[in-house]
């Protein structure tokens, strides 16, 4: 009942407040002074917690910006929150500080709640209020650090005190004044879960006061003995940080990552000092502690999504990078690599006795050691010859000590998985290790690996297969198992699609790309790529014809189909040619099969994307019957699909006959795809990008058959002069330089037609000697048209063109141009 009294008061001064209301916030405040309250303590106590709950409540539908307030009541909110600060908000500060002061009598009657929401409400105020009135409370604040039912919001008004804006020197004599960082020193942040909001709260702040110092020790135009001073104190919140992080809430620990990840970087160039050292030494020993899985994460395909698996994934990417950051320091990346290969070693020595958690340690930060690495110009991609690097010498025998230990890859889904992708980062070791090469590639393609009945083992070995093979594809050790490859995949795709093998979707599309790496390499004959493909072309359109109708399927078939031929560039041997020919009528075939499903409309036409471009002319009647077909089910990604295939065959192909024969279908199809409005979206964003392609394609067509462009809808010029002229400039700047593009393209498509020449592909503009186009009188009547639609907007237009804007100039242009036609 007290709420909703509180709230229907909010709702009253929304609307009175301050011009028919202007003493509201002098009533409510002087509650707790009725006659009634004189003499009745417990009456006082409940007036006192109406205030407080009604300012809760005015933060809450006053303050506070949200989606769904309007401009209006953003505006009113302003003009409150001014009026407020004119004088209301001192009575407001007085009160708040009165309740904290007189702590000990609220607590006696029993009323502590009282002081926890006034800390609340002060919290509120300090982030718009003026920061002299809320001052003198610190020290409250950092007194109500140590009791239980205050900690939270304590820490949250310390915080928002840092966050205020405040001359650096000021902010630093608080934290002495105060003793801030010293009360802040004496905390164990080994929270258990009830605490885990304050220990938030007050990770939160430890952050903020440690950027705060770097940012003060790092501007120049702060006095020396300030920037001195934060210098100074900059060890107290790291150290804290290092607290945070070492403890079991991954919440609290990720509320200091930033201060952590900055000091790493501000050390990347510099000469370490021993403190230094010590400091990163110490962080990670306590990244090698927390980063290991907790006893109850299942790693793999059993493991379910919870908010405690979510929260540690979070904890351990955070961890993650503050390991990849330490190990780009120079100075650091030695001592890594020497400790992680002594791990390495005793988990060689001793990996029955490890958990299967404790195992994959060393080896997930000896993977993503790589990158750190790698940043430090120690380049993996140069690892075919030897780097002079001296830090080649122990990873190399790291490596040879991993892929050494037994059981490895018969081992749990972690380790295996983390193997796996030691392998991938590492590939450079296996082209001056023939034996290791080759004992891998027997890993990948047996039971160990893709051939494995676990689904996840064997989805993250195709996985990482498929990275693996296409970086060493060269090789000659490689290229020699690319027959074993072929007949696994095939074994394996064949019991997928007969149903008697589940296998991952994912792990499907990876084979075929592999089998597509395979088929592309020039050391495959032409004659072996045909009948590879062949070979998976009819296993794939033997279950698809046996099922018919079946979008799923069809859509993995032709997805199938791209990635066989993904690799391929120019399609040049007549075989492999007309073997790929095929397949396209297979895609036809099967997108015939399944014209009302969009997703295989959509792959086929992905599918057409990709060969336009490989086999050209020869594919363009199947091309045709496919783009006819797209018009029966036509949303915006056909049209995009549409328009660039038709512009590809008129740029790369000349085929200026096949372009005007899918005309006609795109002319009729562009008021169904309709013009964005003024609300951006990504729908909106894909409209506008369907028709810029359009209207290119039109001006692309133009410059050899001038008849082309008088058959544009003459309104579609008028809507986009409309849109232009509909404010659009201050809503939505992204949009209205897309429009700006279109109509420019839609303007010089007419000066180039009223002025090009024969050839196709000439220049737009005139030339010596060319004669000007003579408008016949329907085309005549069509441009006087378009200039009055110009005409009529001009001066709209103008007035939200901006003159330094190279875009808005151009169009400022050509509507000039277009007025002298």
């Amino acid at each position: 009942i007290v709420r909703k009294y509180c709230a229907l008061f909010i709702l009253l001064l929304k609307a009175d407040y301050p011009t028919r209301w202007s003493d509201a916030f002098a009533q409510l405040l002087a509650l707790p002074d009725l006659p009634s309250c004189k003499t009745d303590m417990a009456m006082k106590l409940k007036y006192i917690d109406f205030i407080l709950t009604a300012l809760i409540e005015f933060e809450r539908e006053v303050v506070e910006i949200y989606e769904t307030k309007t401009a209006e009541e953003c505006k009113k909110s302003k003009e409150i929150k001014e009026e407020i600060r004119k004088g209301a908000i001192n009575d407001i500060g007085r009160l708040l500080s009165l309740i904290m002061e007189n702590y000990t009598s609220f607590k006696e009657n029993g009323a502590e709640g009282i002081v926890e929401k006034a800390l609340l409400v002060t919290k509120d105020f300090i982030d718009w209020g003026p920061i002299e009135l809320f001052l003198p409370n610190l020290s409250y604040f950092v007194l109500f650090l140590g009791k239980p039912g205050l900690q939270v919001n304590s820490a949250k008004c310390i915080y928002s005190i840092i966050d205020k804006g405040m001359e650096p020197k000021k902010k630093l004599d608080l934290f002495e004044t105060y003793g801030l960082l010293h009360v802040l020193s004496q905390w164990n942040p080994a929270v258990t879960s009830s605490e885990e909001e304050f220990g938030k709260a007050l990770a939160a702040t430890i952050n903020k006061i440690g950027m705060f110092l770097f940012e003060t020790t790092a501007t120049e135009k702060n006095e020396y003995a300030v920037r001195s001073k934060a210098q100074s104190l900059i060890s107290i919140p790291l150290n804290l940080a290092l607290k945070c992080l070492d403890q079991d809430s991954y919440i609290v620990a990720l509320h200091v990552a930033e201060i952590l990840t900055y000091y790493i970087a501000t050390l990347k160039h510099s000469l370490l000092e021993d403190a230094q050292i010590s400091f990163l030494q110490n962080l990670f020993l306590i990244i090698l502690k927390r980063i290991i899985y907790p006893s109850w994460y299942i790693v793999g395909e059993e493991n379910d999504a919870n908010i405690a698996s979510e929260w540690y994934d979070q904890f351990r990417n955070c961890l993650t990078s503050l390991f990849i950051n330490i190990v780009e320091i120079p100075a650091m990346s030695n001592k890594i690599i020497a400790y992680l290969g002594d791990l390495l070693n005793n988990l060689h020595a001793n990996f029955a006795m490890f958990t299967p958690h404790q195992r994959e340690v060393p080896l997930y930060l000896f993977y993503n050691m790589g990158i750190g690495v790698a940043d430090t110009n120690f380049k993996l991609d140069s690892w075919m010859k030897p780097p002079t690097d001296p830090r080649w010498g122990p990873i190399d025998t790291a490596l040879t000590t991993i892929f050494s230990i037994p059981n490895l890859f018969v081992s749990d889904h972690g380790t295996i998985r983390i193997a796996f992708e030691i392998a991938v980062r590492y590939s450079g070791y296996f082209e001056t290790h023939e034996k290791s090469l080759s004992a891998m590639m027997n890993i990948f393609t047996s039971d160990k690996g893709i051939m494995s009945p676990s689904k996840f083992i064997a989805s993250v070995a195709a996985h990482a297969l498929c990275r693996f093979y296409d970086s060493l594809k060269q090789t000659k050790e490689m290229q020699s198992f690319s027959s074993v490859v072929l007949a696994c995949s095939k074994s394996l795709i064949q019991s997928s699609l007969s149903g008697s093998l589940a296998v991952a979707e994912e792990m499907i599309e990876d084979l075929h790309q592999i089998i597509g790496i395979i088929i592309a390499e020039p050391s495959t004959l032409p004659a072996a790529s045909v009948s590879t493909i062949e070979d998976f072309y009819n296993l794939h359109m033997k279950i698809v014809k046996k099922e018919g109708n079946h979008p799923k399927l069809s859509n993995q078939f032709i997805r199938s189909m791209l990635l066989l031929a993904g690799s391929l560039e120019a399609i040049k041997a007549p075989e492999l040619k007309a073997t790929m020919v095929t397949v396209s009528e297979g895609v036809l075939f099967v997108f015939q099969s399944n014209a009302a499903s969009t997703s295989v409309r959509d792959s086929a036409l992905l599918f057409f994307n990709r060969m336009i471009i490989s086999l050209g002319e020869d594919i363009l009647p199947l091309l045709a019957q496919t783009i006819e077909l797209s018009f029966k089910n036509f949303d915006v990604v056909a049209f995009k699909h549409v328009t660039h295939m038709t512009h590809v065959t008129v740029q790369m192909w000349k085929s200026v006959a096949f372009a005007s024969q899918i005309l006609p279908s795109l002319l009729s199809s562009v008021s169904s795809i309709g013009l964005p409005s003024d609300v951006v979206s990504d729908l909106e964003k894909a409209r506008l990008d369907a028709i810029h392609s359009y209207l290119k394609l039109i001006k692309l067509l133009a410059v050899t058959n001038v008849g082309v462009y008088y058959k544009l809808p003459l309104d579609l010029f008028g809507t986009l002069l409309d849109f232009l002229c509909n404010g659009t400039k201050s809503k939505v700047i992204e949009i209205r330089k897309v429009v700006f593009g279109v109509i420019n393209l839609m303007l010089s498509c007419s000066f180039g037609i009223a002025m090009s020449g024969d050839k196709f592909g000439s220049p737009s503009s005139p030339s010596k000697g060319t004669k000007p186009f003579t408008l016949s009188p329907e085309h005549a009547e069509y441009a006087s048209l378009l200039v009055k639609q110009a005409s009529d907007c001009s001066f709209c237009s103008l007035s939200l063109l901006d003159m330094r804007d190279p875009d808005d100039v151009q169009c400022i242009q050509d509507i000039g141009m277009l007025h002298c036609l």
